[in-house]
């Protein structure tokens, strides 16, 4: 029961970082900072959004059906995107001033919320057996 339980958080958990990193993908579209930025409702927006979610979903489904060890392929997945959010971060950070401030500070809270919830998703599924072992 505890495993299954430990499941559903991992993919519960795996779910809201995925959609979290797409709301930020989104709310930068809405930001022009640059000629080779997404514009919002773009093809490329809409591209990019796919893209995150293949890349959440499929090992998502792998390890939903029953193979655990692909949640080291998304460990992986979810740092790679989390680096993302700290670049991301420092981008918009320098963009105060020069860009609506409401969206701006929307893409930092949702940066922030985003790699709180990576840091608890790394601690659900690698920190609590080492935690209990020592």
């Amino acid at each position: 029961m505890k495993v299954k339980a430990n499941k559903n958080r991992i993919t519960f958990l795996t779910l809201v970082s995925g959609v979290l990193f797409t709301l930020v993908t989104v709310v930068a579209s809405l930001i022009s900072y640059g000629s080779h930025s997404n514009k919002f409702g773009s093809g490329a927006m809409w591209l990019s959004v796919l893209s995150i979610f293949i890349v959440y979903l499929f090992p998502l489904i792998l390890f939903i059906i029953g193979l655990d060890k692909i949640k080291y392929f998304i460990a992986v997945i979810i740092g790679a995107f989390s680096i993302g959010l700290l670049i991301s971060g420092i981008i918009f950070i320098g963009l105060i001033g020069n860009a609506a401030m409401n969206v701006v500070i929307a893409e930092l809270v949702l940066c922030l919320v985003n790699l709180i919830v990576n840091i608890f998703w790394y601690y659900t599924v690698f920190g609590k057996s080492k935690v209990q072992q020592a």
